[in-house]
């Protein structure tokens, strides 16, 4: 359903998880996410949703969907650092998860390329592409 872009359909599901377990990290992450719209949302709504998903991996560090979901609204949000970090967490944790790599790639591409405030995060991604190996 959050693929399909059926936000409310997923609000609805993840309802239904939370009604079930109130610290359900991963429920709670995409029902903000889901909120706002997979992002497409003011400013304002963004942040609300931050402050909900920052609850999310609170409760559970080590989910990596909703570390993932944090990242997803740190960079709606333009906070390039933070989003970058999630992402890069979130692989660490799950590395299987590859809309999280494919986050952490596109970075590393931009940090190469010595654009803006990607050139912070040069050596961590160096650290990130020696642990890999």
């Amino acid at each position: 359903a959050l693929t399909a872009k059926a936000f409310e359909l997923v609000v609805k599901l993840t309802q239904e998880l939370v009604t079930m377990d109130t610290d359900d990290a991963e429920a709670l992450a995409i029902q903000a996410w889901a909120d706002v719209r997979g992002g497409d949302a003011s400013e304002d709504e963004l942040k609300t949703a931050l402050v909900k998903v920052e609850r999310a991996v609170n409760l559970d560090r080590t989910n990596a969907a909703a570390v993932f979901h944090r990242g997803l609204l740190q960079k709606r949000l333009n906070n390039v650092f933070p989003a970058f970090r999630d992402f890069a967490r979130a692989v660490q944790l799950d590395p299987s998860h590859t809309e999280a790599e494919r986050e952490v790639r596109l970075f590393a591409m931009r940090a190469k390329k010595g654009s803006g405030e990607h050139k912070l995060a040069v050596d961590v991604l160096e650290k990130l592409e020696k642990s890999s190996k």
